[in-house]
């Protein structure tokens, strides 16, 4: 039976979709909340029998000077740095926030990575684990 222009925006607001009987839901969590250090830190890795897509990555700098951040998803056993950035570099003006929004997949044991060049950043990420 075939859905209803009504159910399917119904789905869409309230985060699912459904595609020939498949569900699947996109509502994020967070993921990992933190101070950035000024060396890289370990903030969040995927569970080793799952897949997690990253939705929203949000820096913001606390301090009265632009500081800059490095952002790394790092494949199980890697290192994380410039092949493998997603921010590398990136200036943020004093007191602003840097928000990135997408998707990004992280397989099995992978890892997100980060450092900011002063202390002052706090990092959210949100996403999902893949169902």
């Amino acid at each position: 039976m075939a859905a209803s222009l009504s159910d399917i925006l119904s789905a869409l607001k309230n985060g699912v979709i459904a595609i020939n009987g498949l569900i699947s839901s996109y509502a994020a969590n967070l993921l990992a909340q933190s101070a950035l250090t000024t060396s890289y830190s370990i903030l969040y890795t995927a569970n080793t029998s799952s897949r997690v897509y990253v939705n929203d990555i949000c820096v913001c700098n606390t301090t009265g000077a632009a500081l800059s951040v490095y952002i790394s998803l790092v494949p199980l056993n890697g290192t994380p740095g410039a092949s493998n950035a997603l921010f590398y570099n990136a200036s943020i003006p004093a007191y602003s926030t840097l928000q990135w929004t997408g998707t990004q997949v992280l397989n099995s044991g992978a890892t997100i990575q980060a450092y900011a060049s002063a202390t002052g950043c706090t990092v959210n990420i949100s996403g999902r684990a893949a169902t």
